[in-house]
């Protein structure tokens, strides 16, 4: 089964997301730790990641917009902008690291945040359309796979070239290795074809007839996203920072615990991408809640690289049993405008995200490592309680 859905558009995909992993995760792992060795503080480090990370201010308020407007013009078009998005972040972080300026990565940032936001929706969507409904939930599955697997090597790379050669020499890596993912993207099938007259797409998230988070069933969903996204970025979004101004961890070290929780990501990815065909996706969201709380308690009692090595190994499983899940949940609920609804849950998630890194590194300059840990512990308890009560059973159609 498996060589058969990757024929076409998700091979395509999975393999230039394959390669724009290696690039962006030899450069994620070293984003806080080169904003910190530029003099910024912990706060500067939640305000870029606020901009530009995953659930940032950037891909909040595009996410919707991106996939209104994929739904009217097609996918490929938003694929190719957000891939040269990420170049230009990349060259920004070049240009940062000759003039020894931390202000010039809020640009940067700006353009990485611009890439989640613009090529999310469409991704998504573009998967879900070359696929048969029943092969929804494992097709995501082989997606996450492949752009997991750069993260065994990937970050370890990155920390190893910036360790030793300095920051410019990794981002120029980087940007080489991104102009590559661009190029194939260019070999992908738009699956929406679009009449020349269309009305033009909707940009307010609340404005369609449609909207998802109108239906009821939805939006206790919805909100358990929102505070999902909120616990994890006030923590784990800026934890590589923090393990580097705390416990002086090296980017080589940062890359070794990246490579293991995507090694256990790996491991768990499509064995559960096919028993989400065969289970409620609800025990998947609460495994994930749960395993979650583990992990959290185990960083407020640990203080070792070992220690929080091993740790990460449980992140690969909390990522595996939650991001496919929820895709496949949602897009299985909605049969209308897939981007349109995937984007606005990500606008949900992200209006209480996008703050929860600045705030993380606000708690951290004030009380420590411990206070932001313990809020993102918090959140997540409340949200492994709210999955049992508000979550129905959910499973896919054949």
């Amino acid at each position: 089964m498996s060589k058969k859905l990757l024929k076409g558009n998700l091979g395509i995909i999975c393999l230039s997301y394959f390669i724009a992993g290696i690039s962006l995760g030899m450069l994620r792992v070293n984003i806080q730790p080169f904003v910190l060795s530029l003099g910024a503080s912990m706060s500067i480090v939640g305000v870029l990641e606020a901009i530009g990370g995953y659930h940032g201010i950037m891909a909040t308020f595009v996410q919707p917009i991106a996939g209104q407007a994929s739904d009217a013009k097609g996918r490929k078009v938003f694929l190719i902008f957000g891939s040269l998005c990420a170049a230009t972040a990349i060259t920004l972080n070049i240009v940062a690291s000759y003039f020894k300026c931390w202000m010039l990565l809020i640009l940067a940032m700006f353009f990485l945040g611009l890439y989640i936001g613009v090529s999310s929706p469409a991704r998504d969507s573009i998967i879900a359309e070359s696929v048969k409904a029943e092969d929804l939930g494992f097709a995501y599955s082989m997606f996450t796979f492949f752009t997991l697997i750069p993260g065994l090597f990937a970050p370890m790379i990155g920390g190893y070239l910036s360790y030793n050669f300095g920051y410019a020499f990794l981002f120029y890596v980087c940007l080489v290795v991104q102009a590559l993912s661009l190029i194939l993207i260019f070999a992908v099938k738009e699956t929406l074809y679009v009449k020349k007259k269309t009305e033009p797409p909707r940009v307010n998230p609340f404005s369609s007839t449609k909207d998802p988070v109108a239906n009821a069933k939805l939006r206790k969903l919805y909100l358990i996203i929102a505070l999902d996204g909120f616990s994890w970025n006030v923590s784990f979004a800026i934890l590589f920072g923090l393990l580097s101004k705390t416990y002086n961890f090296s980017t080589f070290q940062l890359g070794i615990m990246s490579s293991i929780s995507s090694f256990s990501a790996i491991c768990f990815q499509l064995p559960i991408g096919m028993l989400i065909r065969k289970f409620d996706c609800k025990i998947f969201m609460f495994i994930s809640e749960v395993i979650g709380v583990v992990l959290m308690t185990g960083w407020l009692m640990s203080t070792t690289f070992e220690v929080f090595a091993a740790l990460h190994f449980l992140m690969g499983i909390v990522i595996t049993t939650w991001a496919p899940v929820v895709k496949t949940l949602v897009v299985s609920s909605f049969a209308g405008e897939k981007a349109e609804a995937l984007g606005k849950i990500a606008f949900f998630s992200g209006i209480t995200s996008f703050p929860a890194p600045y705030i993380g590194g606000f708690l951290y300059d004030m009380f420590g490592f411990k206070a932001p840990i313990s809020v993102g512990l918090a959140g997540v308890v409340l949200t492994s309680v709210l999955i049992m009560f508000w979550i129905p059973g959910h499973r896919l159609q054949k």
